[in-house]
């Protein structure tokens, strides 16, 4: 009784004859795709900050505002480059009110806070924390 070969990704005759009927090129841009896709570092706990060319990123948010986006659903990044881009009053270019943005969040880095500072920030969101849970009304 024969045994049957085990194909699988690696060991896949189809692939080999695909691979081998590839020019340098395309060979070339199968591994730039594979890299681009398996650059993440999964063992990373955090998520890195993605870096968004400002033109596309003005192009996309003006896109979505052209196709219905109000600045009320507007993220504090994409509301943060309209500002950086066209100025405070980026928002009369595209017809809206000064009430219809909302405040910008702060940004407070944490590297930038003394040890101090950040041990009372700490607590002081630990603190709202403990409030929010006790002013929930209990309903039977």
């Amino acid at each position: 009784m024969d045994k049957k070969e085990k194909y699988d990704l690696f060991n896949n005759p189809m692939i080999n004859a695909a691979m081998k009927a590839m020019t340098p090129e395309q060979l070339e841009e199968y591994k730039r795709m594979g890299e681009y896709m398996f650059k993440t570092d999964f063992t990373h706990p955090e998520p890195k900050p993605v870096e968004v060319d400002i033109a596309d990123g003005v192009f996309y948010v003006e896109n979505a505002i052209k196709s219905g986006l109000t600045p009320e659903d507007m993220t504090d990044q994409e509301l943060r480059l309209m500002v950086e881009v066209y100025g405070d009053t980026w928002y009369l270019k595209y017809g809206f009110r000064k009430e219809q943005i909302p405040a910008l969040k702060p940004q407070i880095k944490p590297e930038l806070l003394t040890k101090r500072q950040l041990k009372n920030l700490k607590k002081m969101v630990e603190k709202n924390k403990g409030k929010k849970k006790a002013n929930r009304k209990v309903t039977k």
